[in-house]
């Protein structure tokens, strides 16, 4: 028998990739990876940076988290990173023995965030943290290599751009 769906939203494909919503309770499960990228306007891409590229480069942060009881990776904004470390050295204790409160205000470029230090908590075991690493870095190795291929399509767009065209009526033979 076919039925309505109520709900669309709870059939949407979910994803490894959580997002940071307005007072959402945030854990840091593993150890972080980054890497740099630039937004590419012509194809509306984000895309692995290499030396030599004149576009200006985002530093990409990665973390296994837990956000509200759901765990998976999260791109953590610049400022919510940096607000952490801030505290991280104030009082002298690992991110990762804390639930970090995260409000959001805004969208795209216009987001606002404001990070609160919570409770303190036991942080992940070295068994834990090992398992976390891993499964992050699986995910995040496929993602790099999404990001490489991009580089690739766009360093090859850009040696034919500048390549000299020749008339073959020039060619004296």
């Amino acid at each position: 028998m076919i039925d309505f769906i109520v709900n669309e939203q709870e059939i949407a494909k979910s994803s490894v990739f959580l997002k940071i919503k307005d007072g959402c309770r945030l854990k840091i499960l593993s150890n972080l990876i980054s890497f740099s990228t630039f937004y590419d306007k012509k194809t509306n891409q984000r895309i692995l940076w290499a030396q030599g590229i004149n576009e200006r480069r985002r530093q990409e942060l990665y973390y296994w988290v837990e956000i509200d009881g759901k765990e998976g990776v999260l791109r953590i904004p610049m400022s919510v990173f940096v607000a952490m470390n801030d505290t991280e050295r104030l009082i002298k204790k690992d991110k990762k023995n804390f639930i970090w409160i995260i409000g959001k205000k805004g969208e795209g470029l216009q987001t606002k965030y404001n990070v609160i230090k919570g409770e303190e908590i036991k942080p992940p075991t070295k068994e834990e943290l090992k398992s976390n690493n891993e499964k992050l870095k699986k995910i995040i190795e496929l993602y790099y290599q999404k990001l490489k291929q991009r580089l690739d399509e766009y360093l090859s767009e850009q040696r034919i751009g500048n390549e000299e065209k020749v008339n073959p009526n020039d060619i004296p033979f």
